[in-house]
């Protein structure tokens, strides 16, 4: 969920955040920079007016993760955007699933269009310019006494590495 939690009072070990940390009472531990990349389908494009810089993403029908409605870019300038929501969803997967059928442009994870980008589903956008990476962080309780489970947890997950992933197909 993207819903802030209290993990002490509903007793769950762990939470992986993607953004700046807000927790000030737990253990916070960077995890991963994640790579993010423009997308869109063939069809799409096909009828789309042409999209050659930032800018050009009014013209166009974005589809916005709701905590991330703000686009950076980077090339040998800085884009800062807001671009026009044609649709807008908290879930990941509806959104590469849109953009997959032909719904708009979006801006996801690497990690999670890698496949849609080496088949061909997706089409990498915009190329020189850069989308932000953002930081994912494992949020913990303090426990003095952690079991041996979470120890464990902790350990395998602290070599994964989401920046791994290619930013085109």
């Amino acid at each position: 969920t993207n819903h802030p939690l209290d993990l002490l009072h509903e007793r769950i070990d762990f939470a992986f955040r993607v953004g700046p940390p807000q927790s000030q009472d737990m253990i916070l531990r960077r995890i991963s920079a994640i790579r993010r990349v423009m997308v869109a389908a063939p069809a799409y494009l096909e009828t789309a007016p042409a999209l050659t810089a930032p800018a050009d993403l009014d013209a166009h029908r974005c589809l916005i993760h709701d905590t991330q409605p703000e686009w950076i870019l980077t090339a040998d300038t800085r884009a800062c955007l807001q671009p026009p929501a044609a649709l807008r969803s908290d879930s990941m997967g509806f959104l590469l699933q849109s953009a997959i059928l032909g719904a708009g442009i979006a801006l996801l994870p690497a990690y999670i269009c890698q496949p849609a980008l080496t088949s061909g589903a997706l089409i990498s956008l915009l190329p020189g310019w850069t989308p932000a990476p953002y930081e994912m962080t494992m949020i913990f309780p303090s426990r003095e006494n952690p079991s041996s489970a979470q120890l464990a947890f902790r350990d395998h997950v602290k070599d994964y590495d989401f920046s791994a992933f290619a930013q085109s197909g």
